[in-house]
């Protein structure tokens, strides 16, 4: 049951309408009786008329519409009515219960139409369960760990792991990736700390990509574009110390437009060159991590700022995270595929039947998927007590979905009120004769 916001000037009003609801019920209520009466008495006149052969006009009926009415005495105004009204009148005393629920359940209606809500039904929840329990179990059976780069350790975990690092390998074999370093160089490629006026804590040949902002497969294109443009190299440390300087003459000279395309052009470049290197690419945000100097995880008492950081040493690279990626690929295809189907077969339009997630409903059914996928997840990573078996790609999955839900949730009730007041103002001015 919904809460209706009455105005404060119709309370008269409602008084009135639900006094004078209730004398027309006691009405018809004192009537009944003499309307039977009249209605028997006339059915044997008719009868009697028609055993002696009398032609009646019409049927006759004491409860047939009344002819019109004269009126010889002015109506009440509505103070006189409101001064007959009892004073325990209410404006639900005009309605029956079927009425007054019919009118609450339309009012419900406009709210959920406004907010967005539509609750997910029996088929979204086991669709949607589905979907992420096939996505867990292809994460531990498929995609395991990754492959270590410089040992090997792990190997035999990460099917589509090793099967991704072995089709980027194919497409960017070593001399096409010689020619692509030689060709889209960047100021944000140091490797030590050697010729840096401010060293960054932890970087070093194998972990330099890690801690350098601009090798990040997202930031690159915000840092590394700013870097190649002001000359700069921004850089996270083992310590969680930003550290930008500079370290060329920077590209300010040249016209904005063709500065910031060749700027692009190398960050995508120099990119392919590293992301079929031995260590490869970070994984997506993950060099975010060691602002996170936190936690004393696991025997030698971690931070996970230090943990994601030798995840990276130990092959957690971009190619795993797209391994990774495939499988929270099983839960967009299988719960898109079917809210499109389902929509279709509702007699909706193709357009209609789009499976867009900015729809509360069917986000809602893909924040789920992905929550039950990195609950199974979890689960992995705490049998395994190996922080290498996180999908990273999975829960950014949920961090995707889950940050416009909550947003949507704390708009919901805005919303909602909205549409009841526009509602209820329609009514109010059909009731009064005014134009809409």
């Amino acid at each position: 049951m919904i809460s209706v916001r009455r105005p404060p000037d119709l309370s008269q009003e409602g008084r009135v309408a639900g006094g004078q609801a209730r004398v027309l019920r006691e009405i018809r209520a004192s009537t009944s009786d003499t309307t039977d009466l009249l209605d028997q008495a006339i059915r044997r006149a008719e009868a009697l008329a028609a055993s002696h052969k009398v032609a009646v006009r019409q049927p006759l009926s004491a409860s047939a519409a009344p002819p019109d009415l004269v009126v010889t005495r002015p109506l009440p105004t509505f103070d006189e009515l409101l001064a007959i009204t009892p004073p325990d009148a209410a404006l639900e005393d005009a309605l029956d219960a079927e009425e007054i629920r019919a009118a609450l359940q339309r009012l419900e209606k406009a709210g959920d139409d406004a907010a967005g809500e539509g609750e997910l039904d029996r088929w979204d929840l086991v669709i949607a369960g589905t979907a992420g329990l096939l996505a867990g179990l292809a994460d531990i059976v498929l995609v395991g760990i990754p492959q270590n780069p410089l040992t090997q350790f792990g190997a035999e975990g990460g099917l589509l792991s090793n099967g991704m690092r072995d089709a980027v390998s194919r497409v960017l074999p070593p001399d096409l990736v010689a020619k692509l370093e030689k060709a889209f160089p960047v100021p944000y490629d140091p490797s030590t700390n050697a010729r840096l006026l401010k060293p960054v804590d932890g970087l070093y040949p194998v972990s330099h990509r890690f801690h350098s902002l601009g090798h990040d497969p997202l930031l690159g294109w915000v840092f590394g574009v700013r870097d190649i443009l002001s000359g700069t190299f921004s850089a996270i440390g083992r310590d969680g110390v930003l550290v930008v300087q500079g370290v060329t003459s920077g590209e300010a000279g040249q016209n904005l437009f063709s500065g910031l395309f060749d700027a692009f052009r190398r960050v995508g470049g120099h990119m392919l060159s590293d992301v079929a290197t031995p260590m490869g690419l970070p994984a997506p945000l993950m060099p975010l991590t060691q602002f996170l100097q936190m936690g004393t995880i696991g025997s030698e008492g971690l931070s996970v700022a230090e943990i994601t950081r030798r995840m990276y040493r130990d092959g957690y690279d971009f190619r795993h995270f797209l391994a990774g990626g495939l499988t929270t690929g099983i839960i967009e295809v299988i719960i898109r595929g079917s809210w499109m189907i389902r929509r279709l077969q509702e007699g909706r339009s193709f357009q209609q039947a789009l499976p867009v997630a900015n729809i509360p409903r069917l986000r809602r059914q893909l924040l789920l998927g992905h929550a039950m996928a990195a609950a199974v997840n979890a689960g992995k990573v705490a049998v395994m007590s190996n922080p290498l078996a996180l999908n990273w790609a999975q829960w950014l999955a949920v961090l995707r979905y889950l940050g416009p839900e909550l947003l949507h949730l704390a708009r919901a009730p805005a919303l909602r009120a909205a549409a009841q007041d526009k509602l209820l103002d329609g009514d109010l001015r059909i009731i009064a004769g005014m134009p809409g």
